[in-house]
């Protein structure tokens, strides 16, 4: 890493801006794992030549931990707090299935009928693609448009825009044969959601998700738009160098992967969904349930993915990636806890062994 480089990202400089705000008195239980964790994203930053981080956690139902670290803004010193708005790439299908459940609820929205009963401009009718094939990922269509697209920085005001691009994806494979993962998919789950609402995805996501879950800090990225608290998004370069990441725009994919938010709303989006605040317990089970067409070792669900850690222990998580992104949400649903890692670094690594280090903290202190 060039001299400048590493000047920045030294461990005192990280650690002089870093802000440490632990909401109200932890509980003794979790003080030592608390200290652990500092350890570790210290050490997540120092090794990994992240700019900034934020971490939180949440225990039954409460944020017990959250905290940033490092930089928001590396050229104005500004430090990450538990306030800054960092993009979360795909954990916005997390957003978006969560809500398209709700709906699914009260039967405003089947996720097992053909999608062009929802969207007629569909290209392929009668081939039964529907919006389960699309968010486990064997639709079978291809995600190629999209993926031409990660740099763009050509805006869509609405779903029904990014689509008339989108909407030309060559349907590679019999749905429910092959699984490839995809993301502006999603863009058309958007638009059958808007369609069945008759109203615009946002206003979906934000009246079936965000306020029933307490959330406060999560609306789509818009490069153009004035947003308080949004970090500067980076990369590094082929020396090592952290640099300022291309600006670009997400709205193509924004049911996919065009959201910013905070690691203490997404805890508190993960355990709104274990308290039942977003959805019935039978719904959760169902949304976290691999699709019977996807392939049981990817642990692809709707718009989550399943597994077992070490200890056989349920996981559901969901990582992002994008421009300057990288993130993950993990949730341990019979543990009720809920973790966050939210930088703003492309390929950060996120799911390093030190997060694997502050998760372990958690769990072996909550029981």
């Amino acid at each position: 890493m060039p001299q400048h480089a590493a000047r920045l990202l030294t461990p005192s400089a990280v650690l002089c801006c870093a802000v440490f705000q632990t909401l109200g008195a932890p509980t003794p239980d979790f003080a030592p794992a608390i200290h652990l964790a500092r350890q570790a994203t210290h050490t997540l930053i120092d090794r990994g030549g992240v700019p900034g981080v934020q971490i939180a956690v949440a225990y039954d139902g409460e944020v017990v931990w959250s905290e940033g670290f490092g930089f928001a803004d590396i050229e104005l010193g500004s430090p990450v707090t538990t306030q800054t708005r960092f993009g979360i790439g795909s954990i916005t299908k997390s957003l978006t299935m969560s809500a398209a459940a709700a709906m699914a609820e009260e039967a405003s929205l089947d996720l097992d009928a053909p999608i062009e009963q929802y969207v007629d401009e569909f290209p392929y009718p009668g081939r039964g693609v529907t919006i389960r094939q699309i968010a486990t990922h064997t639709s079978g269509l291809s995600d190629d448009l999209a993926s031409a697209r990660r740099f763009t920085t050509e805006h869509y005001s609405t779903i029904t825009d990014a689509y008339a691009v989108l909407r030309a994806e060559r349907l590679l494979h019999e749905p429910g044969t092959v699984q490839a993962y995809a993301t502006g998919t999603f863009t058309l789950i958007g638009l059958a959601m808007e369609r069945a609402a008759e109203t615009s995805f946002d206003t979906i996501i934000r009246n079936r998700v965000i306020e029933p879950a307490g959330m406060t800090a999560t609306a789509p990225l818009n490069p153009a738009v004035i947003t308080p608290h949004r970090t500067r998004f980076y990369e590094q370069d082929e020396a090592g160098a952290i640099v300022n990441a291309p600006t670009y725009d997400p709205s193509y994919k924004r049911p996919g992967a065009g959201y910013l938010s905070t690691a203490e709303d997404l805890v508190r989006f993960g355990s709104a969904l274990l308290d039942g605040k977003l959805l019935k317990p039978q719904t959760v089970d169902k949304l976290w349930a691999p699709d019977a067409d996807a392939d049981a070792d990817s642990g692809y669900a709707l718009g989550f993915r399943v597994d077992h850690d070490d200890e056989a222990r349920m996981v559901v998580h969901q990582p992002g990636g994008g421009v300057g992104i990288s993130c993950w949400l993990v949730i341990y649903p019979n543990e009720n806890l809920v973790f966050a890692v939210l930088t703003n670094m492309s390929r950060a690594p996120v799911m390093a062994a030190e997060f694997g280090t502050v998760q372990d903290a958690f769990l072996d202190a909550s029981h």
